[in-house]
């Protein structure tokens, strides 16, 4: 009886969550618009998820990956009796994440890389009508660098999402938090976290492409699981 309780108020935190996430990106969005302008918005939330595309993927497919049961601290305790990661933090979701992190990366990577001429061509014309100030500069940092450089930011956006989540797990033990309970705003920001900390050195990210990296993800996570939990999907809605 006091699991249903415990579990009912998780519920209903979660739902809460979901409706201040929800509120602060559409408080972000409509004060980005007001200030500069939708197309602006529209560049900047093209560029974001350019960039946090891989580490969805990487975040999505560590859940189809860890049923290759081989635990990352093969069942070792840290100095406090306690588990090191727990059962459910394997070697298959770890390196599944990173391996098509890896390689989503690198192809949406290449098609924008080869795209770039067509893309500049039409940014000639564009760039100028918009208020905030993005640059050619700026867009070519991001899409066109160094070739060099493609596999190194699809290595990095490949991690996020993995060093993310076993980070957290790895505080979730010390707090005696069992495998799928709830670490509030850890579970909603970890690898979106890990993610862009990981990349500030080659990506020319922004305060905006942060922000607003910041209010979607934990409020697109929490509505996929909401739906998820909703239709017998999934044990809990976080």
């Amino acid at each position: 009886m006091e699991q249903d309780k415990v579990f009912a108020r998780n519920v209903r935190i979660a739902r809460s969550l979901l409706v201040v996430f929800l509120l602060a990106l559409a408080v972000f969005i409509l004060v980005f618009c007001f200030v500069y302008g939708m197309s602006d918005f529209l560049v900047i939330l093209g560029l974001s998820m350019f960039f946090i595309g891989p580490a969805y993927i990487a975040n999505a497919m560590m859940v189809f990956t860890k049923t290759i049961n081989h635990p990352m601290d093969g069942g070792r305790y840290f100095i406090d009796g306690r588990r090191l990661f727990g059962q459910t933090k394997t070697w298959g979701g770890f390196l599944g994440g990173i391996l098509f992190g890896f390689v989503a990366g690198v192809a949406i990577n290449l098609v924008f890389w080869f795209s770039y001429p067509s893309i500049n061509a039409f940014a000639l014309t564009q760039l100028a009508l918009l208020k905030y100030p993005v640059t050619l500069n700026y867009l070519q940092a991001f899409l066109y660098p160094n070739v060099w450089l493609i596999p190194v930011r699809a290595l990095f956006c490949g991690l996020g999402a993995p060093i993310g989540d076993l980070v957290k797990s790895f505080f979730k033990r010390r707090l005696s938090i069992g495998s799928g309970g709830p670490f509030w705003i850890a579970d909603q920001l970890d690898f979106i976290v890990a993610t862009v900390l990981l990349n500030l050195a080659w990506f020319p990210l922004n305060r905006f492409n942060i922000l607003l990296l910041l209010f979607m993800t934990p409020s697109v996570t929490l509505f996929a699981n909401y739906v998820a939990y909703s239709i017998g999907r999934k044990k809990e809605p976080w």
